[in-house]
């Protein structure tokens, strides 16, 4: 082989390991946020209230629900940017805004309703 063939073919397989590289940044991103929560919302009307959160993707879509003693609620409008995430529910005639950040295997946010707030935290499980 010439010096010229080796060269280029050293360079694609670079790009090709590249290029699958930032593929899977992706995905593994995103597969951080998948799976199980165990979380605490605190002082709400009902007090203390624990259970699961659950996220998990449809598509190119993030879905959740959260699972407690009280059942079980989708989360409507899911969604997860740069560790942040947004959505909302509906429970008892009410929509509940629910925003918080990821770190690691960390969630802390809010879940809000009028003029009350809720501290909430979550672990992966």
């Amino acid at each position: 082989m010439t010096k010229f063939f080796k060269t280029s073919y050293l360079l694609i397989i670079l790009a090709g390991l590249i290029w699958a590289g930032c593929a899977g940044t992706k995905a593994s991103k995103e597969d951080a946020y998948l799976g199980d929560w165990e979380y605490l919302v605190e002082g709400t009307p009902n007090g203390d209230v624990t259970g699961v959160m659950n996220i998990s993707k449809e598509g190119d879509a993030f879905v959740g629900k959260l699972m407690s003693d009280m059942g079980e609620i989708g989360l409507n409008d899911l969604a997860i940017v740069e560790n942040k995430l947004s959505a909302n529910f509906d429970i008892q005639g009410m929509t509940l805004d629910m925003d918080g950040t990821f770190d690691g295997p960390k969630f802390t946010g809010t879940i809000g309703v009028d003029y009350n707030t809720f501290p909430m935290t979550a672990t992966k499980k």
